[in-house]
């Protein structure tokens, strides 16, 4: 089952990633969504090594 409320992960590099997620629709067939980018930040480093780990546990298993 497909969770409609996923978000869309982008690691530029290991300092840079941005990170969307959509939000409630407001009006029928306008997507709302929300993004995060952050980059040569502390935020940015901890969140691409921790993505790192989770992508290689749990992607890497298909």
């Amino acid at each position: 089952m497909r969770d409609s409320r996923s978000g869309r992960v982008l690691v530029v590099d290991a300092n840079t990633v941005l990170i969307s997620v959509p939000g409630d629709e407001e009006l029928p067939g306008v997507r709302r969504e929300a993004a995060v980018w952050s980059s040569e930040t502390g935020f940015a480093v901890v969140l691409v090594r921790l993505l790192d780990v989770w992508f290689d546990q749990y992607i890497n298993e298909w």
